[in-house]
C-alpha cells in the first residue's frame, strides 16, 4: 500500500491537488458558470493536474514498468533453446562476447561439441528482444577468464576492467552524491521515490523544442534529453555507443526505464542499478 502522506509515498501533492481543485470549484460558484463549461474546465483542470503530478511522481510509469519486468522472465532448462535471441552490436555486448555467441556456438558444433543446457524466455521477453534486439537483466560490470586445474587451484586469471567495486554500496557516498548531484539531481530528492531516473521531462521538452526549432535554423538546435540512466544505456547497447536518431533515443529512454523498474520502485534503489 502506498502511503500517500507519509514519508515514504508521494508526500505533500495530494494535499495540494485537492486544495486547487477546491479553490477552483470555489470560483466557478462564485464566476456562476454554467455547470457543463464548469464540468470540462474541471476535467481540463484534473487532468493538468494529473499530468504534472506524473510527470513529478511517476507513480503510473512505476506501476506499469514494474508489471511490465515481473513478466519478463527466463530460467535454463536441458538442451538448445529454439526461441534464444542475441544482441547484436552493442559495445557491452561486443566486448563481453554475447553478441558472437551464434558464431561460437556454430564453430563449435561443427566440431561435434553440443549445448548441454541453454536460456528460456517467458513469452513476454521473448517479444521485447524480437522488437528492441536485446534482453534486459542484471549485467556484470566486470568479465574475465579464470583456468582452474583438475582440483579446482586457479592456474590463470584476467579480469576487465582489472578493478572494480563489487558492490554499489562500496562506492563512496561522496562520491555517488557528486555523480547524482552533477548527472541527475532530482535522483536526490526523496519526497518522489518512485520518480523515473530515465526521463528528465525538463530536458526532453527542451531537447523537443530544439529540434523543432531547429528546422528554422540549425543555430537553434541545442539541448539534449540525456539521463545517467540512458546514457549508460546508450553506452552499452546503443549502435557504436552513439544515438544516430530519434528512434534510437526512444529506444534507449523505454529499455532504461524497464531496467530502472526491475523489481525496485524506489530510487534508493534506482542508484545501485546505475552503478
Amino acid at each position: 500500500m502506498i502511503d500517500l502522506l507519509g514519508q515514504r509515498g508521494l508526500p505533500r501533492w495530494p494535499v495540494q491537488a485537492i486544495e486547487f481543485i477546491r479553490s477552483l470549484l470555489t470560483w466557478f460558484h462564485q464566476a456562476r458558470i454554467g455547470p457543463w463549461r464548469a464540468a470540462a474546465a474541471l476535467l481540463c483542470a484534473v487532468a493538468c493536474v494529473g499530468i504534472v503530478l506524473e510527470m513529478r511522481s511517476s507513480l503510473i510509469e512505476s506501476l506499469v514498468f514494474s508489471r511490465l519486468t515481473r513478466e519478463m522472465t527466463f530460467h535454463v532448462a536441458a538442451g538448445s533453446s529454439p526461441q534464444f535471441g542475441f544482441p547484436s552490436n552493442g559495445p557491452y555486448d561486443l566486448r563481453l562476447g554475447y553478441a558472437q555467441l551464434p558464431d561460437f556456438i556454430r564453430r563449435l558444433s561443427s566440431r561435434d561439441f553440443t549445448v548441454r543446457r541453454q536460456v528460456r524466455l517467458s513469452p513476454r521477453l521473448e517479444r521485447l528482444i524480437r522488437s528492441l534486439g536485446y534482453a534486459i537483466f542484471r549485467e556484470k560490470a566486470q568479465a574475465g577468464l579464470t583456468i582452474r586445474d583438475r582440483s579446482g587451484a586457479p592456474l590463470y586469471a584476467s579480469r576487465f576492467p582489472e578493478r572494480s567495486y563489487r558492490r554499489f554500496y562500496e562506492i563512496p557516498g561522496l562520491v555517488v552524491q557528486t555523480l547524482l548531484f552533477v548527472e541527475d539531481r532530482h535522483l536526490l530528492d526523496s519526497d518522489y521515490p518512485r520518480r523515473n531516473p530515465a526521463i528528465d521531462w525538463k530536458r526532453f521538452s527542451r531537447a523537443l523544442l530544439g529540434r523543432i526549432a531547429g528546422l528554422v535554423s540549425p543555430h537553434l538546435r541545442q539541448g539534449g534529453a540525456s539521463t545517467l540512466a540512458t546514457q549508460i544505456e546508450k553506452f552499452r547497447h546503443s549502435p557504436k555507443g552513439v544515438t544516430q536518431d530519434s528512434r534510437e533515443k526512444l529506444r534507449q529512454m523505454f529499455m532504461a526505464s524497464l531496467r530502472a523498474y526491475q523489481g525496485a520502485l524506489t530510487q534508493e534503489r534506482h542508484a545501485g542499478r546505475l552503478s
